[in-house]
């Protein structure tokens, strides 16, 4: 049995994050990068982040986008909800979102 992530169980399904309004974001060709003057760093995005992103943006709840994510990319509920709260706690480690609901 696979051991289910610390970061699945580090927020709750309501959750909702915002995207910190000083990033840079580009499409460059068929890659999507988000810019951090601030942090003079840049980040690729694959197509599921990409999702996730625009997702974010929108004001989509953490369940919401799994569910998402496990309908547009075909993945277990379980898979997705843990991908999705894994790419979440990197973007807040690297500070690219904040806790909208906290």
């Amino acid at each position: 049995m696979r051991e289910t992530p610390m970061t699945e169980n580090l927020f709750p399904r309501d959750a909702v994050f915002s995207i910190r309004e000083d990033l840079v974001v580009e499409q460059v060709d068929d890659e999507f990068l988000v810019l951090d003057l601030r942090g003079n760093e840049y980040f690729g995005l694959n197509a599921v982040a990409r999702h996730i992103w625009a997702a974010i943006d929108a004001g989509d709840s953490l369940a919401a986008i799994a569910d998402s994510v496990c309908e547009r990319f075909e993945v277990e509920r379980e898979r997705a909800a843990t991908d999705v709260a894994d790419f979440i706690a990197n973007l807040l480690e690297q500070r690219l979102v904040s806790r909208v609901d906290a």
